[in-house]
């Protein structure tokens, strides 16, 4: 469901907070038209003490019923600045696994993680990682006072299909400016460390002529990788899209 769609199901009014502008400018963009009300804290990743006296003097003055954090920056300061503020319902979703996060990140995060009232992780192994049990939600387990669970993302198989049922895939591989022979591969992701776009890019010098590697998505390494592609002389099949919205035309291209 987009977010249109679960306002006007559920008659609830969004609200989203965000601690990154640079980075999530284009998501916020969405959000707002969406309807939902956008507050920007802070413009960087550091933990900082300002940032959650902001965030506790919003949380105060708005009285949400329901705080939602994802990732380790606005997780921590989301609970423990709702927590403060006295907000009913803390929920948090984990996104990654250790491996994603620096030392103190990841325990800072672990740590403050048991004051949301209930979480759930995206993958069986990211909920095994922080809570040491895999459960799927289910009104029994909650009864008994399991308070989090492995809720997978959904993908919209409908919308999917709607999308691509007319798609002229030649006029789409032109349109992103591939040769006839161009062999395309597809990646969709932030533009951040972890995600591996350093290993791709460095792939192609090991790929044959052909292949071309295709982002879509925005973040702060965008200049270092285009740096690294033209270091590399792989930048003519290095192709960065930003932020898309058709992203099922891509990967059906």
């Amino acid at each position: 469901m987009t977010l249109e769609e679960i306002k006007e199901e559920i008659n609830i009014e969004l609200e989203f907070i965000e601690s990154l502008l640079e980075e999530l400018s284009a998501l916020s963009k969405d959000v707002e038209a969406a309807g939902a009300r956008v507050f920007n804290i802070s413009h960087t990743r550091r933990f900082k003490f300002g940032d959650l006296w902001k965030l506790h003097a919003l949380l105060r003055s708005e009285r949400p019923d329901i705080v939602h954090t994802f990732l380790p920056h606005a997780g921590t300061l989301g609970r423990i600045a709702a927590r403060m503020a006295g907000v009913r319902a803390i929920v948090t979703t984990q996104c990654n696994v250790r491996g994603a996060y620096d030392f103190w990140r990841y325990w800072i995060d672990r740590l403050t993680l048991i004051l949301a009232h209930a979480w759930t992780g995206s993958t069986e192994a990211i909920e095994l990682e922080y809570g040491g049990s895999i459960a799927y939600f289910s009104g029994a387990e909650w009864k008994r006072g399991r308070r989090h669970f492995t809720i997978p993302s959904g993908v919209d198989v409908h919308a999917i299909t709607a999308s691509i049922a007319h798609l002229d895939r030649e006029k789409k591989r032109k349109e992103l400016g591939l040769p006839a022979d161009g062999v395309m591969v597809f990646m969709t992701a932030r533009l951040i460390r972890w995600k591996g776009h350093t290993d791709l890019v460095r792939a192609l010098l090991y790929l044959p002529p052909s292949v071309h590697v295709f982002c879509a998505g925005w973040g702060s390494l965008r200049e270092e990788l285009l740096t690294l592609a033209r270091e590399l002389g792989v930048s003519n099949r290095y192709h960065l899209l930003g932020s898309r919205s058709d992203t099922y035309e891509l990967l059906a291209a």
